[in-house]
């Protein structure tokens, strides 16, 4: 499966998706992909997505960490950016994507759709296009499958919700 895979699995889901990453810059960017989960909340599929708390020291910890090798700008800025593109998708346009920050050691990226998940371990010093990606699915890994799926509900029972802007 290609790493660009991922949208396929997305436009596939119709019961869940889950979205992890630090800051989800590369695909809260990209106005198709927002569009995407926005058309996929209205089909009434669950949308969840979890980013890393702007103020958070792991954000700082992994730009320390990646030594030069892949300065995207500072993580912190990123993922301000992402909760306002958060906030935005938070509205009644995309009605049904759920929302939260979460302040824990984010060194994995989680895309969730249906009975698959595409994981990507962040490993020192890598940019993230570099890292792998481990494809799994519920039917062939349940035990790994069912680990992530608990990892991802624990953070997210203690993720704080994103609010919508007003107006």
């Amino acid at each position: 499966m290609s790493v660009n895979s991922w949208r396929q699995l997305i436009r596939q889901a119709v019961v869940q998706i889950d979205l992890l990453d630090l800051t989800l810059h590369h695909v809260l960017t990209e106005p198709q992909d927002v569009e995407l989960l926005a058309g996929k909340a209205q089909e009434g599929v669950l949308v969840r997505v979890l980013v890393s708390h702007p103020e958070s020291a792991h954000l700082t910890i992994t730009e320390a960490e990646a030594e030069g090798t892949h300065k995207l700008a500072a993580r912190s800025t990123l993922a301000d950016q992402a909760v306002q593109t958060l906030q935005l998708l938070n509205t009644e346009a995309a009605r049904g994507i759920e929302v939260r920050v979460f302040v824990a050691a984010g060194y994995h990226s989680i895309i969730r759709a249906d009975n698959q998940q595409l994981i990507s371990p962040h490993l020192y010093a890598t940019p993230a296009d570099q890292s792998p990606v481990i494809w799994l699915r519920a039917d062939r890994q349940p035990v790994l499958f069912k680990q992530f799926e608990d990892h991802y509900q624990h953070i997210w029972q203690h993720a704080q919700p994103v609010q919508p802007t007003a107006g």
